[in-house]
């Protein structure tokens, strides 16, 4: 199967990229170049094309304290992105 990992450079999705070569699985990761969490529309028509699979998204604004000052681009970045990745994995 083909798994595309988002994050594929951050501790998480560095396990989540070992574990799935591990099990016989075709990864793909993805870092911040190939999906811009504020900007999410290039990695979404990528991901339309990709066709994986399955999506382990591991990508996260984790800034604490920009999240704090900042809440609209927090659900943006942090909710509404996936939320538009998961509707494009579901095609």
């Amino acid at each position: 199967m083909l798994i595309l990992v988002t994050g594929s450079t951050g501790m998480l999705g560095q396990e989540m990229m070992e574990e799935g070569k591990g099990r016989g699985h075709a990864m793909v990761g993805w870092t911040r170049r190939e999906l811009d969490l504020e900007k999410p529309e290039e990695g979404i028509r990528k991901l339309a094309v990709l066709k994986p699979g399955a999506v382990i998204h591991c990508a996260a604004d984790t800034n604490v304290d920009r999240c704090e000052r900042d809440p609209e681009l927090a659900m943006r970045v942090n909710g509404e992105t996936p939320g538009k990745l998961a509707a494009v994995a579901m095609e």
